[in-house]
């Protein structure tokens, strides 16, 4: 349970450390830093284990990869459009 709740509290601080701090200028600009924060944890993840497991497909990689390339990207949006509407209000 430990490694998971690093992992899901961590993760999003990260996207929120490396792509939004300080805030892009646009929603567009802040999708595409923090999709690239997603794109390179998920590769490096993905494609050691494609280096090192038996049973790690090329296929599950790419999926993986796109995966989290996607979801760092709608996080990466929901919060700078809360950054924007605090920061605004």
């Amino acid at each position: 349970m430990a490694p998971a709740a690093i992992f899901y509290f961590g993760y999003p601080a990260g996207i929120l450390v490396l792509a939004l701090l300080p805030r892009p200028p646009s929603i567009g600009a802040a999708a595409a830093k923090s999709g690239l924060v997603g794109f390179t944890a998920y590769a490096v993840y993905d494609l050691s284990n494609l280096a090192t497991l038996k049973n790690w497909s090329g296929k599950l990689t790419l999926a993986d990869i796109a995966w989290g390339t996607l979801i760092s990207v709608a996080a990466g949006v929901a919060a700078f459009v809360v950054m924007r509407w605090v920061e605004d209000s």
